[in-house]
């Protein structure tokens, strides 16, 4: 009885899991694009990376050693985030 009862379940999900429908969702491969950089203030330091966790938590991750580079370096210093490593380089 169990194997049966395993069987027609098993059916039942795969009869739920077909579909009569034949939209295809497309997908790019082209790369995003990327919004410009604002002019900065000259001497300013751009650090790029790649948003990780989140925009938010990556702030927050950063912003240690940026404050540190900004007073090491004696100058400003920016966090510019993009969503991939193909973006950042």
């Amino acid at each position: 009885m169990k194997k049966e009862t395993l069987a027609l379940a098993l059916i039942l999900i795969l009869m739920a899991a077909c579909s009569d429908s034949t939209e295809y969702k497309r997908v790019s491969l082209d790369p995003e694009p990327v919004e410009p950089l604002e002019a900065a203030p000259a001497g300013t330091l751009r650090i790029a990376v790649a948003a990780v966790i989140s925009p938010q938590g990556t702030t927050l991750s950063y912003s240690p050693l940026l404050e540190y580079l900004g007073q090491r370096l004696n100058r400003p210093v920016t966090l510019i985030q993009r969503k991939t490593y193909a973006e950042v380089n």
